[in-house]
């Protein structure tokens, strides 16, 4: 049986004779009405806030690095990239639905010499 596809979650509530849904049609395999054709079924609010990049770093004071004399200056920082979104859009990304972005987390150290 070629050309069967995975299904999202929603085609669970599909039309049956025991859930009469009006909004997603009944499961048939050939889709002889065509109803996974272009329509505003398929459309969906897909606004989002997103918290895309954070860095947090602390600087040691210039009094530490004096007794170090080699050292000039030293942070340490921690970063996130992607760290969380709120969006009611039900697929896997509201800005690229292909490819979900990834979740970051970075620590380092900056020394000037």
């Amino acid at each position: 049986m070629s050309g069967l596809a995975n299904q999202l979650t929603t085609t669970l509530n599909r039309w049956t004779e025991d859930n009469h849904s009006s909004t997603m049609p009944r499961a048939v395999y050939g889709d002889p009405t065509q109803s996974t054709r272009i329509s505003d079924r398929f459309v969906e609010d897909a606004g989002y806030l997103r918290l895309k990049t954070v860095q947090l770093g602390y600087s040691l004071p210039k009094q530490w690095m004096d007794r170090l004399q080699f050292i000039k200056s030293l942070k340490i920082y921690v970063s996130g990239i992607n760290l969380f979104t709120i969006t009611p859009y039900t697929g896997y990304d509201p800005e690229n639905d292909l490819i979900p972005p990834t979740r970051q987390y970075l620590a380092g150290i900056n020394l000037n010499f």
